[in-house]
This record gives C-alpha cells, structure tokens and sequence, in this order.
C-alpha cells in the first residue's frame, strides 16, 4: 500500500516552484510534497519538490526529469531513465539541491532540436526522448506508452507551451 503525503501548506522559499532551488530544505519533511497552485493565466498547475540525485548531471530549465529513487524522491537528468518520467524541471538545479518538478497543467517543455512532429496548438501527444533529457512531439493519433504533455503552443528556442500531465503510476 502507497502513502500519499497531503499537506495542508508548504513551504516554498522563493514564493515561486518555478523559480525555488534550495541547497537543503527547511522543512526536510516536505520533500515528495505536492501542491497545486491556480496560474493568473495558465489555470492549475501541480508541482513536486524533490531531490536532485548526487550522480546527476544538473538539470536543464524546461527539461524532462526521470526517477533515480522514487521511493525517495530523487530524480536525475539522464535520459536512460526515460521510461520513468517524473515531471519537468523548472529550474536548472545542480546535484545535491533541491527543486520543484511540474506535474500538472501548462507550462513550457524544452524540445528536441529536431522533433519527429513540430510542435504546435493542436494538442500532439509529447513524450521525452531516448537520448537526451528532452521531449519530442509526434502525429496526432500517435499511440505512446509514455506520454507525459500534449502540445499546446508552437516551440521558440526549442521550449513550446505544453499541457503537461505525467503519470505518477509509472
């Protein structure tokens, strides 16, 4: 049986997930905590703080995260994990730190230079890429075991407005 943490408030020193990345955490409990936040613009988004594994690579802003320990609440960069997304990392966070991870609603996702379907408003399935912590976005009606966005705006500098949503079952 699995044990959902349900917190009442967290703590986020910057005020913002999108922008916190705490060398070591104030509240130790809250790591694994999730919250969900109403955007101005962008409706609900959810977000997970976890830590960056300490053999990762640092993370890129945007990119996907996979589990190292998600038992812990470790994630790392290395897209050998890509089969076990756990969300998309909204800050460049070096090992050892802490950040929050974007689960649910809209937010940018960093593409591949080159994706098989470009990104684009009508709702492509994303999933993240074999090679690098990056996604890619493929033909509508496309069937993939590893879903974790459908594109909701065209790329720019390789970061396109998606609807994330990752599953927390995989």
């Amino acid at each position: 049986m699995s044990l959902t943490s349900v917190q009442q408030a967290v703590y986020i020193a910057t005020g913002d997930p999108e922008t916190d990345n705490p060398t070591s955490l104030q509240f130790p409990g809250q790591l694994g905590a999730t919250v969900t936040i109403q955007h101005a613009t962008q409706g609900r988004k959810t977000y997970q703080l976890v830590k960056v594994n300490s053999g990762s690579a640092t993370l890129t802003a945007h990119a996907c995260v996979f589990w190292a320990d998600k038992h812990n609440y470790e994630v790392i960069a290395a897209a050998t994990n890509h089969g076990r997304a756990a969300g998309i990392a909204k800050v460049a966070a070096a090992a050892s730190t802490f950040c929050w991870i974007q689960k649910k609603g809209l937010g940018l996702v960093r593409f591949a230079a080159a994706p098989t379907s470009a990104p684009d408003a009508t709702g492509k399935p994303v999933r993240p890429t074999a090679t690098v912590a990056e996604a890619d976005s493929v033909a509508l009606g496309t069937a993939l075991d590893n879903q974790i966005a459908r594109t909701a705006g065209t790329a720019a500098s390789q970061l396109a407005l998606c609807d994330i949503d990752v599953d927390d079952r995989a």
